[in-house]
């Protein structure tokens, strides 16, 4: 056993060593044993105590913190948990590039738990697939252990300047307990698993050279890459999702690549970067020797790579995507060493072969790049192409751009002049151009300057729409980018196909006449009318549309009075459904749809002044921000009544209808009930204060007529007759009154239109009783002065 003890704090010197076979040192520091006593099958009295290296590494206190010299990093019950995600976030690349440890778990013992069975958290596991791939062929690798084996092999082949391969697939699993949960960590519990391609290759002349230099000692130029077979940047937790630099283990450097790199990497005192040069550094040799691992190692195992990947697991696109873009260290040997030793990575899409680069053509990007044209070109190119032995390949734009650097790549391309007068013109007429194809002829005539050809464009049927390939004039088409766009879906058939969409063609086919921003008003009436259709189809698109209707409607305010008329009895509206907490009668219960015409319709402001027996417009639906006039403005023009219009006759009914409900036997929550009643009462009180005096009169009377003797007036959680209402500030209130409550006080001049007496006399008992009696028994009340 060592123990050590930097500072002294325990032993008094920085540490000891002690025989575990001596039974004085087994008397005497028994206690020193005990944290290791069942961990692991840990046994003092075995003559094998431990089948294997345990480490205890005891966390620093807070107090013991404040005291150390060496750190004040204290490790609180918060600091291991951020430990542990952050442990559990990269368990599953400690793994990847190791060569004897093949699995990992995480276990926990409790404060009072038994270290003989400890609780797992984390297992990762990696599986080796199949027998790793091995060239030269031939060979064989007796273990797994891919350092040993290179290590014993590098020289020979590089003296007959041949380098190593060695590649493999392999499953990293990651398993996360339950007991995460129980124990309240802060990651849940799970599954994971990632398929990788790990493929490790020596290095060529220059770094075989370096190597044997004796400048640094022990250097074996030896790199990996490891490619997840599904993107990097979608693995799931555990994995990082960005290219990270290794030196067997992790190093928290990242790469610029979909892919991780492993490498014999000289590293600074910390471990946790590459050494770099300064300024004032003369030759650092570790420096040297990162620049030849990059330079001819790391590219020699990724070409390994990409000739190792199955081509029918992941697309051409998928494989290109891996390939550098950036003329790097990396990158600028990557991309010399495929031109200038021919290796076979360029890849024949339609047979999935690898070729070389001095036998294939890739078509010049002046003309790939060229939208609509690319693809047809390159089609044709491939069917007419007079070098039939050749192959064309289709290479991305920012793959040529780092190749065509390379001396010899260039005379691989076709050119724009050779595709033109040697393939396409040739070739015009052929079957082989379908029709579609030759729409790119009518872009040009778009894009011509010449008046004969635009105004041919404006008259014929010559532009493909999106969803069906309809051909339309361009006044039948509607601009995707135009105000009216927003009216109209891909199944309305009136937008132009794609390849019509962009620059100057698009901006062509507005000058012919394409409805951009302004909509003829009739069309605006038909596309309210099929809101309505599409409800029953898709109800997203159809309040959608709905939306664009009414912005569209709010920002030109000048629609003729006949097309309003039209538009204030379409159902286009959607209405609000009942909300979850309203207890109370619906309206659009009612209703066989969800929509409903303008003029029937109120604001959601309204609801608990209306919502019983009118329908509420669902705002939610329409997706618009209070700070936006728009929508609104075309909500009055529509004429859907507001809070400000809601008129006597509505609210009372609204009233009436809650008084109903509640005498039915209703319960609703007191605060809603509550609610409810005070934005009436406030309302009927607004009204009140702002009629004129003729309008107060009228106001009378009809409140008179139909609120009188109705239970109205809440107290409580209920509603009860004005007649049985009197103020707190009486002394006493005799049997069969209710006293009105302080929050509703301000509304007392309303009651007293309901018929709410301010003060009761005690010689009225026997009317209040009659009153009574018409709700418990029935019974005869006489009653005198």
């Amino acid at each position: 056993m060592v123990i050590l003890d930097p500072s002294g704090s325990y032993l008094e010197k920085p540490g000891l060593k002690a025989n575990l076979k001596s039974a004085r040192n087994k008397a005497t520091m028994r206690n020193q044993f005990k944290p290791f006593e069942g961990v692991f099958g840990c046994d003092f009295n075995r003559e094998v105590i431990c089948n294997g290296t345990l480490f205890r590494f005891p966390l620093r206190t807070e107090e013991q913190a404040r005291k150390s010299d060496i750190s004040n990093t204290c490790y609180t019950r918060t600091e291991v948990e951020s430990l542990f995600k952050e442990f559990v976030d990269a368990c599953g690349n400690l793994l990847l590039f190791t060569q004897n440890v093949k699995s990992l778990k995480f276990l926990f013992v409790p404060s009072e738990g038994d270290p003989r069975v400890p609780q797992l958290l984390v297992d990762v596991v990696k599986h080796v697939k199949i027998p790793p791939a091995i060239l030269p062929q031939g060979d064989k690798l007796k273990s797994e252990n891919i350092l040993v084996y290179a290590s014993n092999k590098w020289q020979r082949l590089a003296q007959q300047n041949e380098s190593l391969s060695v590649a493999q697939r392999a499953d990293i699993e990651i398993d996360l307990s339950n007991n995460i949960k129980e124990l309240n960590l802060v990651h849940s519990g799970g599954r994971a698993k990632v398929e990788w391609v790990i493929v490790w290759n020596t290095g060529g002349k220059e770094s075989y050279t370096f190597a044997l230099s004796g400048v640094l000692k022990d250097l074996l130029p030896l790199a990996a890459v490891a490619i997840p077979m599904t993107k990097l940047s979608m693995c799931p937790f555990g994995f990082y999702r960005k290219g990270h630099f290794f030196t067997f283990l992790p190093l928290p450097i990242e790469n610029s690549f979909p892919f991780h790199i492993n490498a014999t990497f000289a590293l600074n005192e910390n471990r946790r970067e590459l050494l770099k040069r300064m300024e004032d550094d003369k030759t650092i040799h570790g420096v040297v020797w990162n620049d030849i691992l990059l330079r001819d190692v790391v590219p020699r195992a990724f070409i390994a790579a990409l000739k190792y990947i199955d081509l029918n697991s992941v697309s051409t696109a998928e494989y290109y995507q891996l390939w550098p873009t950036s003329r790097d260290c990396f990158g600028s040997s990557f991309y010399k060493m495929i031109v200038d030793e021919k290796h076979e990575v360029f890849v024949e899409e339609s047979t999935k072969q690898r070729l070389p680069l001095n036998t294939i053509w890739y078509l010049d990007t002046s003309i790939r790049n060229q939208p609509n044209i690319g693809d047809i070109a390159l089609k044709a190119l491939v069917n007419f192409w007079k070098h039939k032995s050749e192959v064309v390949v289709d290479i991305p734009n920012n793959v040529i751009a780092c190749l065509i650097k390379e001396r010899g790549a260039k005379n691989r391309c076709v050119a724009s002049q050779t595709f033109y007068c040697d393939v396409f013109f040739p070739n015009i007429e052929d079957e082989y151009l379908l029709p579609r194809d030759r729409d790119s002829l009518t872009i040009s005539a778009i894009k011509c300057n010449d008046i004969a050809t635009n105004q041919q464009v404006k008259a014929t049927k010559c532009i493909p729409t999106s969803n069906k390939g309809t051909l339309r004039r361009p006044q039948d088409c509607i601009c995707p980018s135009g105000a009216c766009a927003s009216l109209f879906s891909e199944e309305d058939d009136m937008f132009p196909d794609k390849r019509f969409r962009k620059g100057t063609v698009l901006g062509g086919l507005c000058r012919a006449g394409m409805i951009e921003d302004n909509l003829p008003w009739n069309v605006y009436v038909e596309r309210a009318s099929t809101v309505s259709e599409l409800y029953f189809t898709d109800y997203q698109k159809a309040t959608q549309r709905c939306h664009n209707l009414l912005e569209y409607l709010g920002g030109d305010t000048t629609c003729p009075p006949v097309i309003l008329q039209k538009l204030l009895k379409i159902r286009f509206l959607p209405v609000l459904q009942r909300p979850k907490t309203w207890k109370f009668v619906w309206k659009a219960d009612e209703a066989d749809s969800g929509l409903s015409a303008p003029n029937e319709m109120f604001r959601e402001d309204t609801v608990n002044l209306v919502g019983c027996t009118h329908l509420i417009l669902d705002e939610s639906e329409l997706d618009f921000v209070k700070k936006n006039k728009i929508i609104p403005a075309a909500l009055q023009l529509l004429q859907v009544k507001n809070s400000c219009e809601v008129t006597l006759e509505s609210v009372t009914a609204q009233l009436l209808s809650v008084s109903e409900s509640i005498q039915e036997g209703l319960r609703p929550p007191d605060w809603q009930l509550c609610k409810i009643c005070r934005d009436i009462y406030s309302h009927m009180n607004e009204l009140y204060e702002n009629s004129s005096i003729n309008g107060k009169e009228e106001f009378k009377r009809y409140v008179e007529e139909h609120l009188h003797g109705k239970q109205t007036i809440l107290v409580g959680n209920k509603l009860v007759k004005p007649e049985q209402v009197v103020l707190h500030r009486q002394s006493s209130v005799e049997p069969g009154m209710y006293t009105l409550e302080h929050t509703f006080e301000e509304f007392l001049p309303l009651f007293e239109l309901f018929g709410m007496n301010t003060r009761i006399h005690g010689k009225r008992t026997l009317i209040i009783i009659g009153i009574l009696a018409g709700i418990v028994h029935p019974v005869v009340a006489f009653c005198t002065k």
